[in-house]
């Protein structure tokens, strides 16, 4: 689809990658909602779970939409690694949640931070490869560069936030409620 002359508008893109979810995941639901002989032909009454799903989907749609934006101006490597702070958020978010660091363990904490150091190593790499003596200088002043934070990282940054949200909330809502209604009603509020 990338490569179709005229380009496709990435908003269209969207719009049709967000239908296609709510019309599989409607259709699922309608499969669900169908009588069966065990079921002696009535239909279940199934709770939407609309507060739910508009909140997940309302999360993940500010988060997309920032992170596109601060495409325009941020690096795809450096927005990878400016995203993977949701490695880190999360754990702090639920720990704040808690009221305690101790309540997330040391292995997802180690784990957070191995994944974050791992996403700087590849995106750092981009800007050191080739360094020669002479270009000592240059490779530092670059990678100075390169950790000062421009208003399309502050974006960036701000999509990570809001998938951490989704993350937490994520866990919660989806104890409550049942995975089908609520994602239909997440696609929807994407849509």
């Amino acid at each position: 689809m990338y490569n179709v002359v005229p380009d496709i508008p990435t908003l269209v893109f969207s719009v049709a990658y967000y239908a296609i979810a709510v019309g599989g995941l409607g259709g699922i639901l309608l499969f669900e909602w169908l009588p069966s002989s065990s079921k002696e032909g009535k239909l279940p009454k199934i709770s939407l779970p609309w507060r739910a799903g508009v909140e997940l989907g309302t999360y993940l749609f500010l988060g997309n939409a920032f992170q596109v934006i601060g495409l325009r101006t941020v690096s795809s490597d450096r927005a990878a690694f400016l995203l993977q702070l949701t490695t880190i958020f999360v754990p702090f978010l639920q720990a704040t949640i808690a009221g305690s660091l101790q309540s997330i363990s040391n292995r997802v904490w180690i784990a957070s931070v191995a994944a974050l150091m791992g996403v700087s190593v590849i995106s750092l790499d981009s800007s050191s490869s080739g360094t020669t003596t002479a270009g000592a200088a240059a490779s530092t002043t670059s990678l100075v560069a390169e950790l000062s934070l421009s208003s399309g990282d502050l974006i960036i940054v701000a999509a990570a936030i809001l998938y951490t949200f989704h993350c937490v909330r994520l866990e919660t809502l989806a104890e409550a409620t049942s995975a089908v209604p609520l994602a239909l009603t997440k696609a929807v509020t994407e849509l």
